[in-house]
Formats: structure tokens, sequence, C-alpha cells
């Protein structure tokens, strides 16, 4: 999948005129979004979206954020399998969180975190490889215990 942003939602109708051109070389669909208008052309080897009127900056945000979702779902379908297989997974589960795991697929209080910055490293935003999971009471601890230290 590709993803291109035209600040200009005017431009859909030129573009939807040279791709007319182009016969049908491409599957075309357009969509109503929140901030504008969405051009989507699927081919057998590619789909590609055209955001127009969306400013550049939250729509890289909006993919990164839906990436990164998709990402720690299947973080947790793969976790679920691991242990499930009788391997010990990501995770130090306890046998009540390996349980838990296995019963709903994910464990009450732990987040999918990514193990490399999405911002930094975007082509590991949609990678499960690329989340850890985290123990949220945790994490706030050490959160507020570091910042109480430091004051």
């Amino acid at each position: 999948m590709f993803y291109f942003v035209k600040d200009n939602a005017l431009k859909l109708r030129d573009d939807l005129e040279e791709l007319r051109r182009l016969g049908g070389m491409f599957n075309v669909s357009t969509h109503e979004t929140a901030d504008g208008k969405e051009l989507r052309l699927h081919s057998s080897d590619a789909v590609v979206s055209i955001r127009y009127g969306a400013d550049p900056v939250q729509e890289r945000h909006r993919l990164l954020k839906h990436a990164h979702k998709r990402a720690v779902e299947r973080a947790w379908e793969i976790e679920k399998t691991l242990v499930s297989s009788g391997l010990s997974g990501r995770g130090e589960w306890t046998e009540e969180e390996r349980e838990e795991l296995l019963l709903r697929g994910r464990v009450e209080g732990y987040d999918g975190v990514d193990i490399h910055s999405i911002q930094r490293y975007p082509q590991l935003a949609d990678d499960p490889g690329n989340v850890t999971f985290r123990n949220d009471a945790k994490h706030k601890r050490k959160r507020r215990t570091h910042h109480h230290d430091s004051t």
C-alpha cells in the first residue's frame, strides 16, 4: 500500500481525469474522509491511496498510529500462539497471565509498546516484531519514582 497527500482538494478532479486516460490499469474509487477526500487505486500488484485536503503531518501521524495498532494486535496473536505451543513467548508471564492470554488473547494491564521508535523508524510501524509487552502499572510506577527522584 502506498500513501500520498495533496493539500489541494480540487486536484481530485484533475487526477480522476488523468486516470480515465490510462484506461483499465486500475480500479478507481473515491471516498469521503473526515478531513477531505480519498482516491484509491487498486491493481493486482498494489493499492495507492491519495488523500486530498489533508495535512501531511497529521496524515503521517494517523497512518503510524493505525499501523502501530495493527502491529500490536498481531503481536498479541503471535504471543498467544507461542504460549499455546508451550513456548515462553516474549513476556515473562505468570501462570495466571498465561491463562488469561490463552483465554482472552491479551493480558490486562499490559500494553504493546514499540521497541524502536516508529517516529524515527516508520518502516517498523506495522511490524509485530517491533512490539514488546510492558506492564502498565510497573511502567507508571517507574516513571513516578524517576520523576520523584529528579525533583
